[in-house]
């Protein structure tokens, strides 16, 4: 069998989770989302992210992506959104050295932490005189402020979906391209970015 697009566990050697990873599902047999778990329990405080590794990976044609986004029903729900907003996975990111194409997820907790539940008045003494003892007072609005942090605590179970996954295609333009290898796993782009053979390939479209 030919392979076109499809999801398969990381080597175990890159594995960072004990148990063998669940592979994306679609929730139906027209869903566009391939649905990815939690692999384990987390606990997700407000206004703080997690993340963590599927240890899954995904191979697809060259001129495809696999974009990941938070599901639906937890962003709704819960309030949750992926840290970089859309996750962009890139064909040759499959079997990259540095990590075998393993996918990671970073959610964040958008819920507040705090809420302003009203005021009271107090009064303060603002200067004092050490000449003549005099003390001067003034009457301040003093916030109340409430701890939402173990009730906007996030729970999401292990085995929970809370991503989804979709491939799509995508086309190159006439110029800025490049030959660069991906050597590594997320943000490894940036190394080769600045190389002699796209500083020349930049100036040539220039002139």
């Amino acid at each position: 069998m030919t392979k076109i697009r499809g999801f398969e566990p990381v080597d175990i050697k890159f594995r960072k989770n004990p148990e063998a990873p669940i592979l994306p599902l679609r929730g139906s047999k027209t869903s566009a989302g391939y649905d990815l778990y939690a692999v384990v329990d987390l606990d997700i405080k407000p206004q703080e992210s997690v993340f963590f590794w599927t240890d899954i990976k995904a191979y697809m044609q060259h001129n495809e992506v696999l974009e990941c986004y938070v599901r639906s029903s937890v962003g709704i729900n819960l309030d949750v959104t992926m840290t970089n907003t859309v996750g962009i996975i890139d064909s040759d990111y499959y079997n990259n050295p540095k990590n075998n194409g393993n996918i990671g997820i970073h959610l964040k907790n958008n819920k507040p932490q705090f809420k302003l539940e009203g005021s009271f008045k107090q009064k303060v003494i603002t200067n004092v005189n050490f000449l003549t003892g005099v003390k001067e007072e003034d009457i301040i609005d003093i916030p109340i402020i409430k701890d939402l942090t173990k009730e906007n605590t996030i729970h999401i179970k292990k085995g929970e979906r809370v991503a989804q996954c979709i491939f799509k295609t995508y086309l190159e333009s006439d110029n800025c391209n490049s030959e660069n290898e991906r050597t590594g796993g997320i943000g490894s782009t940036n190394e080769t970015l600045d190389t002699p053979q796209n500083v020349q390939a930049i100036s040539e479209t220039e002139n």
